[in-house]
């Protein structure tokens, strides 16, 4: 096992960053999460064993690009996750992804990090046409959102940042990422679903169920590949897919959580939203060739173990997921 003596998790403080956090600590012998806050959580009881620092990467300066000093390995979150958002927010959402992205690595070449581990997503492929599915790297990104096309920015600064300075970089092109203790400003369907139905409320669906197909992957599954990418001793600069290679509908879905809490869901189909897809599954192939990435975690489990964290989680953090 690779140890490391100094991580700085950018961004660390939100649900993937606080996973992240928690697969690591055995790992290294420190810990910095840096976070502004704006979506992440101070309570979140991963930061209770680690440095905690208040940055925000729109900024060049501050203690957060201090905290970068004698890293060996830097791990990119922070980002504007939720399209809605970048799609009202445009000039913001610019800001946070490609020019937070571009000071990251502007901050870490000067600090001489060996090592950038990025978390993309799979929005920037666009909407890619039935006959290209599963989707593969070599279909080339066409964003269909300014989220999308932020984070295919930050892709090019990170990977140009790389080929030109030497440091080590893998850009995760992220699928649907679940798991309990989501942020409430971006849930994915899985925790969204199972809290309507668990509710008995009527569930409001973007596009026809049967139409919308998701590659959901476990947040534990891809905190998995950010361990195995900081632990590759491939040199050089990679992006590829974490997925699981399976496309689940939203009717499938449905299906998977009426059997696990016996509850019948009733739901409401509306238009879809400017910039949202329809239909994205990936291959996991060059993920599997270049870190030995398995996914572990297969839907129901997955759902199951959703279920569970609602029927036992305390109101007052359940109560930060507003329903429609």
């Amino acid at each position: 096992m690779v140890r490391f003596e100094k991580i700085v998790c950018i961004g660390g403080a939100g649900f993937l960053g606080s996973e992240i956090v928690n697969q690591f600590k055995s790992r290294a012998d420190g810990i910095v999460v840096v976070d502004n806050f704006r979506t992440g959580f101070r309570d979140r009881e991963e930061l209770e064993y680690v440095e905690v620092v208040e940055g925000d990467i729109r900024h060049l300066d501050g203690d957060w690009v201090r905290t970068l000093r004698r890293a060996d390995l830097v791990i990119h979150l922070a980002a504007n996750i939720d399209t809605p958002w970048s799609v009202k927010y445009m000039i913001e959402d610019f800001k946070l992804n490609t020019i937070g992205t571009r000071n990251v690595v502007s901050a870490c070449i000067v600090a001489d990090v060996p090592k950038i581990l990025y978390a993309s997503s799979a929005a920037v492929y666009g909407a890619v046409t039935e006959e290209r599915l599963p989707i593969a790297e070599e279909i080339y990104p066409e964003p269909a959102s300014p989220y999308a096309k932020s984070k295919f920015q930050g892709e090019i600064e990170i990977l140009s940042g790389a080929r030109t300075y030497g440091f080590d970089a893998h850009c995760l092109r992220m699928f649907n990422i679940y798991g309990p203790r989501e942020s409430a400003n971006t849930l994915d369907e899985v925790l969204l679903y199972s809290l309507y139905v668990l509710k008995r409320r009527e569930i409001p669906i973007f596009g026809k169920p049967e139409n919308q197909i998701r590659d959901y992957i476990s947040v534990r599954d891809v905190a998995r590949a950010f361990v195995l990418a900081a632990q590759s001793d491939k040199e050089g600069a990679f992006f590829y897919n974490v997925c699981t290679g399976k496309g689940t509908s939203f009717a499938e879905l449905l299906g998977i959580i009426e059997r696990e809490t016996g509850i019948k869901s009733k739901i409401k189909i509306l238009p879809l939203r400017p910039g949202e897809l329809t239909k994205s599954w990936g291959v996991c192939e060059k993920a599997r060739e270049v870190i030995g990435f398995e996914p572990l975690v297969n839907i129901e489990e997955g759902v199951r173990d959703m279920i569970n964290w609602i029927k036992s989680a305390p109101e007052e953090i359940l109560s930060i997921y507003k329903l429609g």
